[in-house]
């Protein structure tokens, strides 16, 4: 906007969000996400993956429960 002489500010940006978005938990397999990344991955580093990118992850038993931030 600033190197254009002909753009003017119409209206406040605001974000509306009429409803509370529904919460979207995943459940994968240490074995799946092997399988989909072609290597295997320490479980320590699979979790600390994705706790850097904000999502909740829960592991029990190979099985790791994925909250999407």
């Amino acid at each position: 906007m600033h190197n254009s002489t002909e753009a003017k500010v119409t209206s406040q940006i605001f974000d509306y969000t009429p409803e509370k978005q529904q919460t979207v938990t995943l459940q994968l397999s240490k074995q799946k996400i092997t399988t989909i990344i072609g290597e295997e991955i320490p479980e320590e580093k699979i979790i600390q993956l994705f706790e850097n990118m904000d999502f909740k992850i829960h592991s029990q038993k190979d099985i790791f429960e994925i909250v999407v931030p």
